[in-house]
């Protein structure tokens, strides 16, 4: 069984080696030399490529690879990284994308840099000779930093490059090192290097995906509604909600009266416009809010800033805040705190207020605190007795709340 099981892993291997060669053969050839075959009969121990990374427009890292000498004398010491149905990267289209790039030498007989070219098969012709698809250019020659004796360099050298509209839909990142010296052009793609080694880096381009968008069935009138855009691909995005228009990527908006209205999203790219619209029924609460509430803590020191989260449901779109304190019935409101009453949802729903000893602060003391919620069927009240304390500091030892 063992002996089968080697001779089927043989078999996978020699498959997999073969669907990689035949990429090859369709590009031509390259190969690096030595310049002394005596001391380094193997040229894939200076210059090797040592760090790739790709990353996209918000520095996010889409690919990286960390190795030395990834080919062999048998492919002429050229590698293929990722595959038709494993690419290593998606890409976009009219996207840019940043590529960093370093090189090792695995001896002691190194230089500070190598010298590295980068090309892009946009059209996927199996050949890098077309407009535009040489990526970097002759600065790259004897600039990109080296490391010797294995250790790889802290810098790093990078270009942007842009995903035409008409690339293919994959296609290979080409990526040639060589040593000191070297002086690489744009049709150092193929042909023979001193040293160093090809790195093929196979990556597919997104399609324009089908726009959508998060949305409640329904929701209150008066109050904030979310529409989450679950889209990436597009860069622009048009909403239409209630007659009004936003071009952010995701919108709240409040609605004044009740209905079904259609919220409609469009989002574009190079590649062109796509549209969905999708219906949201606006109603009035039935009956009251149910109210509930916390604290991010119920024990403070004095000046410290206090938080209040209302949880009620039900829909509310006013609410009174009040501390009252038992033991010597002093009260503060929405008269001393402008905060703690209105109908201003990003500011009354959940009020930030000040501890301290002056007027519009939470003075000393134990404290009850209610809430009252209120929408257009109603209100309803909340109180939790003792729920906060305002203490002179060195004495906070309250636990927490949420």
């Amino acid at each position: 069984m063992k002996k089968h099981n080697n001779l089927l892993k043989g078999l996978l291997t020699l498959i997999l080696f073969s669907s990689s060669y035949f990429l090859y053969a369709q590009y031509p050839a390259v190969s690096h030399s030595s310049t002394n075959i005596t001391y380094f009969p193997d040229p894939c121990v200076s210059s090797t490529i040592s760090t790739v990374i790709i990353e996209d427009e918000n520095n996010t890292e889409l690919y990286k690879k960390l190795d030395f000498c990834s080919g062999s004398k048998a492919t002429n010491y050229r590698t293929l990284f990722g595959t038709v149905k494993s690419p290593v990267a998606l890409l976009g289209p009219c996207r840019s994308y940043t590529l960093k790039i370093n090189c090792t030498t695995t001896t002691t007989y190194g230089n500070d840099v190598a010298s590295v070219g980068v090309w892009a098969d946009f059209n996927d012709d199996k050949d890098f000779d077309d407009p535009g698809e040489w990526l970097s250019d002759a600065s790259w020659s004897s600039s990109v930093p080296n490391g010797e004796n294995g250790i790889r360099p802290n810098k790093i050298r990078s270009l942007t490059f842009n995903i035409p509209a008409i690339a293919a839909p994959s296609f290979v990142i080409r990526i040639r090192s060589a040593v000191k010296g070297s002086i690489i052009t744009q049709y150092s793609a193929s042909g023979d290097l001193y040293f160093g080694e090809t790195e093929d880096f196979l990556v597919e381009k997104s399609s324009f995906t089908t726009v959508n968008f998060l949305k409640p069935d329904s929701a209150f009138v008066d109050l904030p509604v979310s529409f989450i855009n679950s889209n990436s691909s597009a860069f622009s995005h048009t909403w239409t909600v209630d007659g009004s228009k936003y071009t952010t990527t995701d919108v709240v908006h409040v609605f004044k009266n009740v209905g079904t209205y259609d919220v409609e999203l469009s989002s574009e790219n190079c590649k062109g416009v796509n549209s969905i619209s999708k219906p949201i029924k606006i109603v009035s609460p039935s009956l009251p809010p149910v109210v509930d509430f916390v604290s991010y803590r119920s024990d403070y020191d004095i000046f410290e800033t206090m938080q209040l989260i209302d949880l009620s449901s039900g829909g509310a779109t006013y609410w009174s805040w009040m501390f009252v304190n038992p033991t010597t019935k002093d009260t503060i409101d929405g008269y001393d705190i402008a905060e703690l009453r209105g109908g201003d949802y990003s500011v009354n729903k959940n009020p930030q207020l000040f501890t301290g000893n002056y007027f519009g602060t939470l003075p000393l003391g134990v404290w009850d605190v209610y809430l009252t919620a209120s929408n257009s069927s109603g209100s309803s009240t909340l109180k939790k007795e003792k729920y906060i304390t305002v203490r002179k500091p060195g004495y906070n030892m309250g636990a927490e709340t949420l």
